[in-house]
This record gives C-alpha cells, sequence and structure tokens, in this order.
C-alpha cells in the first residue's frame, strides 16, 4: 500500500501538479520540500522546471538528517 502511495505522490511531483500535497519547504535549505502523507515523507528539490527526488522513506528521527 505505502509502494502505490509513493508511487502517486512522485508522479505528482514529477507533473508538478502539488495541489491535494502536504507539501512544506524544509527550513535551512533553499530548495528543498517534503511531501507528508502518513508515515511516509518525500525528500525533493524544485529547480525551474527540474524536479529531482532526493528521499523516500517512513518518519523516524533520521527523515531529514541530509
Amino acid at each position: 500500500m505505502q509502494r502505490e502511495t509513493a508511487d502517486l505522490i512522485i508522479e505528482k511531483i514529477q507533473s508538478q501538479e502539488f495541489e491535494g500535497l502536504n507539501i512544506k519547504k524544509l527550513k535551512g535549505f533553499e530548495k528543498l520540500f517534503r511531501v507528508r502523507k502518513g508515515v511516509l515523507r518525500v525528500i525533493f528539490s524544485v529547480e525551474k522546471d527540474n524536479v529531482n527526488i532526493l528521499d523516500i522513506a517512513r518518519r523516524s528521527s533520521t527523515t531529514y538528517d541530509l
């Protein structure tokens, strides 16, 4: 189930359809964002029209250690 959720989130991020996603800019980083869906976190960056998925992980005490 988390695999399907992650796939849907990644598809939305890559097509830059951010509506309906729980997105927050990460503090201390200029172009890094996270999407939160339950315990799943997707960390990504956006530069112009380029989106890079950096990490997909379950929430833990080290999730945001970049």
